[in-house]
């Protein structure tokens, strides 16, 4: 969750105009998924609860970029974005 408030400060200071989600995309994968992924080589005995942890994370992240409603399926989301 704090990586998620670190884009969104980054997002709110700095003006991007039209590109705004598109930037917040990059963000996404340069900040958000690398800084889950820290160490990935070094996991084991990885659960399936554990994987829908980060994809829970992923969703809220895409559904505040969006100001969507919780109820938004995630499916929805990642095919819309390509992600």
């Amino acid at each position: 969750m704090g990586l998620i408030s670190q884009i969104f400060s980054v997002i709110k200071l700095t003006s991007f105009g039209n590109c705004t989600y598109e930037i917040a995309l990059l963000l996404r994968n340069s900040i958000l998924i690398s800084g889950m992924m820290t160490n990935v080589e070094t996991w084991y005995n990885i659960k399936e609860s554990d994987i829908d942890e980060f994809e829970k994370i992923d969703k809220l992240y895409l559904l505040k970029l969006f100001e969507a409603p919780r109820s938004t399926p995630s499916v929805a989301l990642f095919l819309e974005l390509d992600c």
